[in-house]
């Protein structure tokens, strides 16, 4: 899911620019049993996107290609 850079507050766009990632809200989608936390980044080549954190180590991956980024998303 691809955001758009006007979607986000100057306060959210401050953040995503210190830390490299933004909270933005719980979603639950269909089939999960509890929601999750999903997060604003930049991919290199699309852009701000959102995703939920994967794995053990919370890794953010771009829907839209195979970037990724690594580390604890808080």
């Amino acid at each position: 899911m691809v955001a758009m850079g006007n979607e986000l507050s100057w306060i959210q766009k401050l953040k995503l620019k210190i830390s490299g990632r933004v909270y933005i809200e719980h979603r639950k989608r269909p089939g999960w049993n509890n929601p999750l936390p999903f997060y604003a980044f930049r991919c290199p080549e699309h852009g701000i996107v959102i995703d939920y954190p994967h794995g053990f180590n919370s890794r953010l991956d771009c829907p839209e290609c195979e970037f990724w980024l690594f580390g604890r998303a808080r």
